[in-house]
């Protein structure tokens, strides 16, 4: 379970891109897939509000960014050998860039979404239901994907830095 964790914490865009895309080419080929009817009305709102929600999430991942950064610049980076605590040893290690790398793929995969979602959602009154629907669900994933991995992550940082309490 753990490499399947990592393979995912190291290609995040790649594999939330293929969960994606395989939802599609399921509901493509079993159209009974996602078969809900809703007004579009009601969906036009759900995308509104997915919007929003992605740039606040977007903003709120760029303040722990911001916080992990500034973590580092507290703290002298030293051999991985001479570090005195686990967030020393991440910040002297390649771990750090890997949680960036994180945390800088979410607010880009956000930005995508809610990039995505406004221009659905400019065009709500051309389009059907059924494709607003899926805007939705599909937009929703990639927002609950983003939010879950950096979570995650941050997490990991503060578990790191509370066993540095004991």
């Amino acid at each position: 379970m753990t490499k399947i964790i990592d393979y995912y914490l190291e290609n995040p865009l790649r594999c939330d891109f293929l969960a994606i895309c395989t939802l599609i080419a399921g509901n493509w080929l079993i159209p009974a897939f996602i078969q809900f009817k809703f007004d579009p009305s009601a969906q036009a709102d759900i995308i509104s509000d997915l919007i929003s929600t992605s740039v606040s999430l977007a903003g709120f991942i760029l303040a722990a960014l911001t916080i992990i950064v500034s973590f580092r610049s507290n703290i002298a980076c030293k051999n991985p050998e001479n570090a005195k605590n686990p967030l020393e040893l991440l910040f002297s290690t390649a771990h750090y860039q890997n949680v960036i790398k994180i945390f800088k793929g979410a607010i880009i995969e956000l930005t995508v979404v809610f990039v995505g979602l406004y221009l659905v959602w400019i065009i709500a009154e051309n389009v059907n239901s059924e494709i607003l629907l899926q805007a939705n669900v599909y937009g929703g994933l990639l927002i609950l994907f983003s939010l879950f991995r950096t979570l995650f992550t941050l997490f990991l940082v503060l578990k790191m830095d509370k066993h540095e309490e004991r």
